[in-house]
């Protein structure tokens, strides 16, 4: 290739250059098209001579050229691979995405487990964490099937539950319900969110725990022996009871301490066949002291009401009426 350029810059210079001798030194080139393009060259180098007759010196300026690049070229070094270094460095990328996928996913993408109870079962499930929950009749529980590995221990529950949670500091445990939210460390309380119903009830055994508005993000504190509803409307309300009427479906009891007969018609009406309905208003505010059970709850109502004072019929559609 050096040759090639040697002839051409003679004949740029205006020397002769014999036309065999630049044919001799293409022979020795390997390349057909490098040689069709120097053919060309050297056809446009005579026209370029004849129409521009000023003397330019190209063998200084290309020595000149030389130099420059000699000047700016750095050495290059070889770099050794190190296959340890590359696998290491693979295992850590692919740890760190994994990592982000799983802890940045939103809950919607999470699998759920669900649990139903039937009309007539009551259903104890022990969930990943070993908190122990009763399913009442009619309801459904569900969680994540990563359960553990989650940020907070997530459960949506409608229908009733009692719940004992295992006590995690660093792990929160969160129930939603279709209007509320609540969330305890460990504690055990029974939480009533149908969602048939506008409202959610907890009543506290052990504890403490959180009855939150999904809304608006109002919250109450619900300490041992306490009840708190949630309406759907956004109403937070607590009130201090040494009755646990919600524990009556898993007990069979109902266990009454100037309870008012209202609420027991309303837990009666619930866990029973028994329907209920007070002449007067005001006999609902008749507060009674005693046991019912369920087994036998319309006899059990019957003796409760007559120590009140109060008398129970019974209608052609089979509605107990309070009068």
């Amino acid at each position: 290739m050096a040759s090639i350029f040697r002839l051409m810059i003679r004949k740029l210079k205006g020397k002769e250059v014999a036309q065999d001798q630049f044919d001799a030194t293409m022979d020795q080139e390997p390349d057909a098209t490098l040689e069709h393009d120097f053919n060309r060259l050297w056809s446009l180098s005579s026209r370029y001579k004849q129409s521009n007759p000023f003397d330019v010196d190209v063998e200084f300026n290309l020595q000149r050229f030389k130099s420059k690049i000699a000047e700016t070229e750095t050495p290059v070094r070889p770099i050794r691979s190190n296959p340890m270094a590359k696998w290491l460095v693979a295992a850590i990328a692919i740890g760190l995405a994994l990592g982000i996928w799983f802890f940045a996913r939103p809950n919607q993408a999470l699998e759920w487990q669900t649990i139903a109870s039937s009309s007539t079962d009551i259903r104890q499930v022990t969930l990943p964490d070993g908190s122990i929950v009763r399913l009442n009749r009619n309801s459904t529980l569900s969680f994540p099937m990563h359960f553990n590995q989650l940020k907070k221990r997530l459960i949506r529950l409608d229908g009733e539950a009692f719940f004992a949670v295992t006590h995690r500091p660093d792990q929160p445990f969160e129930i939603e319900t279709k209007w509320s939210k609540v969330r305890v460390l460990g504690t055990r309380f029974n939480l009533r969110a149908l969602s048939s119903e506008n409202f959610t009830e907890v009543e506290v055994e052990e504890g403490l725990v959180a009855l939150t508005d999904k809304a608006t993000g109002n919250s109450i504190q619900l300490p041992k022996n306490s009840k708190g509803q949630h309406q759907k409307d956004g109403g937070l309300s607590k009130i201090e009871t040494k009755t646990m009427l919600s524990q009556i479906w898993s007990s069979g009891k109902i266990f009454c301490d100037a309870t008012p007969l209202s609420q027991v018609k309303a837990v009666l009406e619930r866990h029973s066949n028994l329907h209920i309905r007070f002449l007067d208003p005001k006999y609902g505010e008749v507060r009674i002291t005693g046991n019912l059970y369920l087994n036998r709850a319309e006899n059990s109502f019957s003796a409760v009401v007559l120590t009140a004072g109060l008398r129970l019929e019974k209608d052609q559609t089979g509605v107990l009426l309070v009068k």
